[in-house]
């Protein structure tokens, strides 16, 4: 009976919250924000009516894009923002000029463009098997980059040869992708054109800039290469276009824009998901049109150039430079091309011209024993550049959120050509630079994605310690605030006081002197007026003739 009872309870307990919650919605629990906020404020001790450079950060812990994210600040009162000052930097990329609205003391910024962050594997290998197209050797190199780069990491392969009457890939190609996918490792298929002997020849147009047939081609490739469980493929879109060995004897910004464009168009009009296209990464630093910053600005004359890619391809070379010298940090000063960010000049240049947000896959990099760009610094060998690259992967590229994945060149040349570059012997032993870098953990860290808004404002004249307020919202990572931040000591201009000057005596007025007199003889008159006399002239009183007697 008391189970029979017991079993009845529970039976009206269940019905009563079946009841409840269908005239009472559900209310979720509210998600704590991924959104950091800070600021601060330099110098953070000033004279009233100086000018103050606020920094706002706002870090974003999601890996969605923030969405219609905004960002105030609040000075402190009697501040005034300067027109004009405020800069917003998404990890490090000057993405706006723009002056906020400003309402009172609050200051707001809409629609701020914040990325997601990083959370996976962001290590990755070149591997170098395009002319041993052996299903064993392939297999080899794979499994050494599985083991020395850890499961999701990118792995970057030539597939070259590729002509107008090119019907798919080779079978090894189809090969290369599912082995990558049979080791949890995500593949970056490089698709090229043939070789000429002294140089690549450039893709055929059938006309000046048309360059369809081709096109159709490298779509063809992509269309028949595996794709797994919804697993990520990336294809890059040729190689250093801006060097003239690349482009049939002499670069062109504009044909090849053109040829990205229309390859672009016809690999998405696949509708294959989770399929990503890369630019060819560009040759860093160059002169004249070649220069890789110049060939931005050349290919964005063509329409759609920039938005032909979904990920940046990126060759960032340090030459001889140890990590440490880089541009975020201020450190790879007169030659910021020859540093391992040097793709931050690249997406600036993109920015500029209005692709903004663009994540980067460094599908090139490392260092080549006996390297050596600068004379002050040690030329390379084996022991140094396992310290550098271990480094740039360790305290480096792990802490820049913009930075996807990382696939150095190369692993070994099994021919023996590129071999200063190699991770391996071709005989599999293993050199310094693999060893150091398979030592690192490679578990998945988060690594916040962060805006910042620098602006400048005059402080009040008034003595005192003055803090602001910022607040951020956002409509899918919710909203964070952070009050009495950046703090800043003014010191009120002293009032001047005028100085009193000593009222003057009256000065003793100095007599003019008389001009001495000049002593004339008195003359007489020997003649009859002995009562009339002259009285000359040029005397102490002025001659006149006087009829006065005269005593003589």
């Amino acid at each position: 009976m008391r189970n029979t009872l017991f079993r009845i309870s529970i039976i009206v307990l269940c019905l009563l919250t079946l009841v409840a919650s269908s005239i009472m919605p559900i209310v979720p629990a509210r998600a704590q924000s991924v959104l950091l906020v800070s600021a601060s404020a330099s110098p953070a001790s000033v004279q009233g009516g100086q000018q103050v450079t606020y920094t706002i950060e706002v870090q974003n812990g999601a890996t969605l894009n923030a969405q219609g994210l905004s960002v105030s600040y609040t000075l402190p009162s009697g501040f005034s923002y300067v027109s004009g000052s405020a800069q917003i930097l998404l990890n490090g990329t000057v993405i706006s000029t723009a002056n906020p609205t400003v309402s009172g003391d609050k200051l707001t910024w809409s629609n701020v463009l914040l990325t997601g962050a990083r959370n996976s594997n962001f290590y990755g290998m070149h591997t170098f098997v395009q002319d041993r197209c052996e299903n064993g050797y392939i297999n080899g190199q794979l499994d050494r980059v599985r083991e020395a780069m850890g499961p999701g990491a990118y792995v970057k392969q030539l597939f070259y040869g590729i002509t107008t009457g090119t019907s798919g890939p080779h079978a090894c190609w189809v090969h290369f992708v599912n082995a990558c996918y049979d080791r949890d490792l995500i593949p970056v298929v490089r698709l090229a054109g043939q070789h000429g002997g002294q140089y690549w020849l450039k893709p055929y147009a059938s006309s000046p800039g048309n360059y369809s047939q081709i096109a159709q081609a490298f779509a063809r490739i992509v269309n028949g290469l595996p794709q797994r469980d919804g697993r990520p493929l990336y294809v890059e879109i040729w190689n250093e276009p801006n060097l003239d060995l690349e482009w049939s004897g002499q670069a062109n910004a504009v044909e090849y824009a053109q040829f990205l464009v229309q390859t672009a168009e016809a690999i998405r009009a696949l509708n294959r998901p989770n399929t990503y296209i890369l630019n060819g990464g560009l040759a860093p630093g160059g002169s004249g049109a070649n220069n890789h910053l110049t060939f931005i600005d050349n290919m964005a004359t063509v329409p759609g150039a920039m938005q032909a890619f979904d990920i940046w391809s990126a060759h960032p070379y340090p030459g001889n430079r140890p990590p440490q010298f880089n541009i975020h940090d201020g450190t790879a000063t007169g030659h910021a091309d020859v540093s391992i960010d040097s793709y931050l000049l690249e997406l600036q240049r993109l920015a500029n011209h209005g692709r903004k947000g663009v994540p980067v896959l460094i599908t090139e990099t490392g260092y080549a024993l006996g390297q050596h760009n600068f004379p002050s610094l040690p030329a390379i060998d084996d022991h140094n550049r396992a310290d550098y690259i271990m480094r740039a992967f360790r305290d480096y590229w792990s802490q820049w959120p913009e930075v996807m994945g990382v696939c150095p060149y190369q692993l070994v040349d099994p021919h023996g050509v590129w071999y200063v570059w190699d991770w391996l012997h071709t005989s599999g032993a293993a050199r310094p630079q693999y060893d150091a870098v398979k030592g690192l953990d490679k578990a998945p860290s988060l690594t916040r994605s962060r805006v910042q808004i620098r602006f400048r404002a005059i402080a009040v004249d008034k003595t005192g310690k003055f803090t602001g307020r910022v607040d951020v919202t956002s409509g899918n990572l919710g909203s964070s605030s952070a009050n009495n931040v950046a703090a800043v000591q003014v010191t009120a201009r002293p009032t001047p006081t005028p100085t009193l000057s000593p009222t003057p005596s009256t000065p003793t007025p100095i007599p003019t002197p008389s001009p001495t007199p000049i002593c004339h003889s008195i003359v007489r008159n020997g003649g009859f007026e002995t009562d009339e006399a002259w009285e000359m002239p040029n005397t102490a009183d002025p001659a006149r003739y006087t009829t006065n007697m005269v005593r003589s």
